[in-house]
């Protein structure tokens, strides 16, 4: 990850989880390296009453970030702004990840647990030879 200040790559972190300083321009910057760390701060701004809102608001947002694709696609439409469209698609998918990890907290579940269960069924499929759509028949 280049540093946001200079563009130099001499990161190195404080603690293994959030903090980073620029090697080359002595930036300090909070940087997410570990899926628990993040979720440990979305849990931390997570303020609302009914379980039900990360759920609904996973779908929206999640819908929001296909959007950014479907609607060119079906339309035919260029990407007027290729920098724009990118920080657009950080926007949408921060809002997604922010509304699962708050909704798997909610069920006792880390997204840790999660990429790691996710990663080793991928090489299985991988190893099985049904990577492209087989699943794991």
């Amino acid at each position: 990850m280049p540093c946001r200040t200079c563009g130099g790559k001499g990161f190195f972190f404080w603690d293994e989880n959030i903090i980073a300083e620029c090697g080359d321009c002595d930036n300090m910057e909070t940087r997410i390296v570990r899926f628990q760390a993040y979720q440990d701060q979305a849990v931390l701004t997570a303020m609302y009453e009914d379980d039900f809102y990360p759920i609904a608001s996973l779908m929206i947002e999640a819908g929001e970030l296909a959007d950014l694709f479907v609607k060119p696609l079906l339309r035919g439409d260029p990407i007027p702004d290729p920098e724009g469209f990118r920080g657009r698609i950080i926007s949408e998918a921060g809002d997604v990840l922010w509304n699962l990890a708050v909704l798997l907290d909610d069920n006792g579940i880390s997204l840790e647990e999660v990429a790691n269960y996710n990663i080793h069924k991928l090489e299985r499929r991988l190893k099985n030879g049904t990577i492209l759509g087989n699943g794991d028949r």
